[in-house]
């Protein structure tokens, strides 16, 4: 069975990574890496196929039981033209239904207000040192959500709601928040209890998340 992805470096150039999985003679799960090769071509269905084909073909390969990819229609669709079975990535999956969840209006404005809190600490060193100051001898650093990854939001607003005591008395010390600012960078009541909503959901699924 095989997992492929593709992906960018950072010189911009595009590859595919083509992963084998099977079971050996002495009935040992193998994972292992056979080929990264450039895709230069337009990403379709047809050309990343045909790439998965001439790497099987160079590693004589001639059964595959299935293709795992993400859930973008291009990779879908070269299983098809491979005509072997596929099967979406089990955590990409996942991430599509939960942000389909935290897209909800209620619930986007109330991570999109944290993200804006989280930032504004992340950028003043004056009220990271400050928060830092009101915590006890181990003090925690406030998680910025990552876009692409889901379960950032759930650190991001689990950790927030953590130190939302120390927080609000930054944002309530003149000396170091504007009122101006604090009235820009808090959350309202009804954000935090949209954090408090979510943040068990969010941990329930994380848990399949990790194990995947």
């Amino acid at each position: 069975s095989f997992t492929t992805d593709c992906w960018t470096a950072t010189g911009s150039r595009a590859y595919i990574t083509l992963t084998a999985h099977f079971i050996d003679k002495d009935w040992g799960y193998k994972s292992v890496v056979i080929a990264t090769r450039p895709l230069d071509e337009s990403h379709t269905a047809a050309n990343i196929a045909s790439t998965i084909e001439k790497i099987s073909d160079e590693f004589k390969i001639d059964q595959v039981a299935g293709l795992t990819t993400d859930n973008a229609r291009n990779v879908t669709n070269s299983a098809a033209i491979l005509n072997v079975i596929h099967v979406p990535c089990f955590a990409h999956t996942l991430q599509l239904a939960i942000d389909s969840g935290i897209g909800v209006p209620n619930v986007k404005k109330a991570t999109s207000q944290a993200s804006t809190l989280v930032g504004h600490f992340s950028k003043s060193a004056k009220a990271t040192h400050a928060l830092k100051q009101l915590q006890d001898e181990k003090p925690l650093a406030l998680v910025q959500a990552v876009s692409t990854r889901w379960n950032s939001i759930f650190f991001m607003a689990e950790r927030l709601l953590k130190l939302r005591i120390p927080v609000l008395s930054v944002l309530l010390d003149k000396d170091i928040t504007k009122p101006n600012m604090r009235r820009d960078l808090d959350l309202s009541d009804q954000q935090w209890s949209v954090l408090e909503d979510i943040v068990p959901i969010l941990r329930y699924n994380s848990k399949f998340y990790d194990s995947d």
